[in-house]
């Protein structure tokens, strides 16, 4: 680190975490409602920090549910969750998914309740016969491909319960502002 910034990886690591709390405490609570009347959100689950295969150290890991549009600005939302209960994915489904909007995810029973109790229309795909319910439409694609890209924009060795979230963050500051990221940053 010190060729290419003068400085020691102590030091670069330290601002990075505070580019991190200084971008957490710049996302609003509307920065994470996503959706709308007609839009179309893809909601899905995934694992951070499991081994493939059962090879590797082992790393605890934690779950987050993520959120995305259907649309060109694709606005998110990532959230550590504690456990895949329909209760805790109901709670935050109704902090995050605007009223009216349409809900897509995979069979994960869940996700059931939520379209009862918040009033949204709920879509599925089974991805035990398919990607894609090509009859309905319905596919989590975009949602997959956001949580590939934050799996790989997260170092294994923060993918914990206690470190993970302003990772997360970051990851919808720097999409929510990647025409003009550092400009915005020094905004802020």
């Amino acid at each position: 680190m010190l060729a290419h910034t003068g400085h020691t990886a102590h030091t670069v690591s330290a601002y990075n975490g505070f580019f991190r709390q200084l971008v957490t405490s710049m996302l609003d609570s509307e920065d994470t409602v996503i959706g709308g009347p007609g839009v179309v959100i893809q909601v899905d689950e995934t694992k951070m920090g499991q081994r493939k295969f059962h090879r590797g150290h082992r790393v605890a890991g934690a779950w987050v549910l993520v959120g995305v549009e259907e649309s060109a600005e694709r606005r998110m939302f990532a959230e550590v969750v504690a456990d895949r209960s329909a209760e805790t994915i109901a709670e935050i489904l109704g902090r995050h998914v605007a009223e009216g909007s349409k809900l897509q995810t995979d069979c994960w029973r869940a996700y059931r309740p939520v379209a009862e109790m918040y009033g949204i229309e709920h879509r599925t795909v089974n991805h035990s016969l398919g990607f894609k319910d090509y009859v309905m439409g319905v596919h989590t694609n975009h949602v997959e491909g956001t949580n590939y890209a934050i799996k790989r924009a997260v170092p294994p060795r923060n993918r914990t319960q206690r470190h993970l979230q302003p990772f997360l963050s970051e990851f919808i500051w720097r999409r929510k502002n990647a025409e003009q990221c550092g400009l915005r940053f020094l905004r802020h």
